[in-house]
């Protein structure tokens, strides 16, 4: 997400019900505000298409 410009935060998010339901130990979690554009939300949503595990894990290769 970084390295297409958009800023998100990962941890639990103290959502350990939500956790436990999704069986993983943190998310990540994206804030939208009143100054954000459809624009941007629409390209969040495309980055977030392409996401991987594998893209993550080449990251770190």
């Amino acid at each position: 997400m970084s390295s297409k410009g958009i800023a998100v935060r990962s941890g639990n998010h103290c959502a350990k019900i939500l956790l436990d339901l999704l069986e993983t130990s943190e998310t990540i979690r994206s804030s939208v505000y009143f100054y954000n554009t459809k624009e941007e939300v629409d390209r969040f949503i495309e980055v977030c298409k392409e996401v991987t595990l594998e893209k993550c894990i080449d990251l770190y290769l």
